[in-house]
């Protein structure tokens, strides 16, 4: 991260195709939290490592907090996180931490049913992880469907900037529809 991801999307396989680590799991969601570890330490297995545990205590708290609110018992959520954290597929998945990261998907679910403040809060953080998802979609887009790439071979052309502009209108609106749909205080 410290390069400016110079290079970040090439990678060793499919040679001699550019942008090849985009086909494949990169893990840069992860390496955003476990950088500063491995930066203040200098070892990536000790990232790594904290990488797992996090991973699976994320699954235990995330599926304690779900099934707490869908149930309202403390007692079957902490079942249900155990269960989901300490579930016997994650044993031989060890080496693949982008599998054992699946913590964030009762967190999501749990956002569903926040109410007051937080409830905005989560459609608002919602609306801008589809936004980032839908921005890395146009880029790759503009990189690897061959009519486009005429268009913006360096994605610098207006055709790519006016993508990313309208991208942008929209969620802005989109973003504005839905806080204030889920914001009672804005009219």
């Amino acid at each position: 991260m410290l390069h400016g991801f110079t290079g970040f999307w090439t990678g060793l396989f499919f040679y001699p195709y550019p942008d090849t680590v985009a086909y494949s799991e990169h893990l840069l969601g992860i390496a955003v939290f476990t950088a500063p570890a491995q930066w203040l330490t200098g070892n990536p297995i000790v990232a790594l490592n904290l990488a797992m545990v996090a991973s699976t205590a994320l699954a235990g708290v995330g599926m304690f907090l779900l099934a707490r609110d869908l149930t309202g018992r403390a007692d079957a959520a902490v079942v249900a996180g155990v269960a989901f954290a300490c579930t016997p597929y994650r044993l031989p998945l060890a080496s693949h931490l982008q599998v054992l990261v699946s913590g964030w998907m009762p967190v999501a679910l749990y956002g569903l049913h926040l109410a007051g403040a937080w409830r905005w809060i989560y459609v608002a953080a919602t609306v801008l992880a589809l936004y980032l998802n839908v921005f890395v979609g146009v880029v790759q887009a503009f990189q690897k469907l061959a009519f486009l790439q005429p268009f913006a071979p360096t994605q610098t052309e207006a055709p790519f900037i006016v993508a990313q502009v309208v991208v942008v209108a929209i969620f802005v609106v989109l973003g504005f529809l839905a806080v204030k749909r889920f914001h009672p205080q804005i009219a």
